[in-house]
This record gives C-alpha cells, sequence and structure tokens, in this order.
C-alpha cells in the first residue's frame, strides 16, 4: 500500500451477513404483522392460517428447486432474483386485498411467516459461503 492511500477492503461474505441480518430482521417484523394486517383486512384466522401453510409450502418447493437447478446458474444472479421476487411478493401483499389472488402471491413469492430463516436465500448463502471462504475457515464462517 502506499503510504497516504488508504483502501478499505470488505469481503464479501461481510455484504452478505450484513444483508441476511436485514433479511432476518424483516422476516421477525413479517411473522408478527403479516397475521395482524390480514386480520385487519376482515380475513378469518383460518383464512390467515391457510395464506400461511401456503407460503411456507411455496417457500419450500422454491427452495427445492433452487437446490437442485441453482449449480446451473451464477449465485449472485439467483440471489439478486429472489430479492427481486421478495420486493414484488412486499408489494403484491400491500396492493392485493383479494384472498384467492393472496394465496397465489403467498405461494409463488417469498414472504416469510415464520421466525426461523426458511426461504430460498438459505441455500444459495450457503454455496456463496462454501466458494467465499478457504477450507479450513469454513466452520468457523458457518
Amino acid at each position: 500500500m502506499r503510504a497516504g492511500r488508504s483502501v478499505l477492503r470488505i469481503h464479501s461474505t461481510t455484504f452478505l451477513f450484513m444483508a441476511r441480518a436485514l433479511r432476518d430482521m424483516g422476516d421477525g417484523f413479517v411473522a408478527v404483522l403479516l397475521p395482524v394486517y390480514l386480520l385487519a383486512l376482515g380475513f378469518t384466522p383460518l383464512q390467515v392460517g391457510v395464506i400461511a401453510t401456503a407460503s411456507l409450502l411455496g417457500s419450500a418447493l422454491l427452495t427445492i428447486g433452487v437446490g437442485f437447478l441453482g449449480v446451473r446458474y451464477d449465485h449472485r444472479q439467483l440471489l439478486f432474483a429472489a430479492a427481486s421476487l421478495m420486493v414484488a411478493t412486499g408489494v403484491a401483499f400491500a396492493l392485493v386485498h383479494d384472498y384467492a389472488l393472496l394465496l397465489v402471491v403467498a405461494f409463488a413469492g417469498t414472504i416469510n411467516p415464520s421466525a426461523g430463516s426458511v426461504s430460498v436465500f438459505v441455500p444459495l448463502e450457503h454455496a456463496v459461503l462454501t466458494r467465499e471462504v478457504t477450507d479450513a475457515a469454513r466452520t468457523r464462517m458457518f
């Protein structure tokens, strides 16, 4: 390094961890606020539970699909696609008030009504982390 010039170098895993922290915080809010929001729209507790179930089932299928097909695609592009789907899901939930359409959005989207991290992001992040760190540092990283 030359004198007088400082270079701040942030490892790509830092960005991944920051994004995950923000997403997990948002998922925590969704787990609490989504049922309240849906009940405020006039849906019954059973309908709210069906929407939550549909979203978890859709997320599980999407995660399995990315697990099988993701090896063929760039992980960064898949992470951006998943983030775009997450934004689209949030916008759709804010705009759509029809129960049948909300079921479709919940199933096809990435909304996470649980407190844990159960989404398409998890296997993608794990794949990126294994690529970014050495074998010796992998256990510590996880």
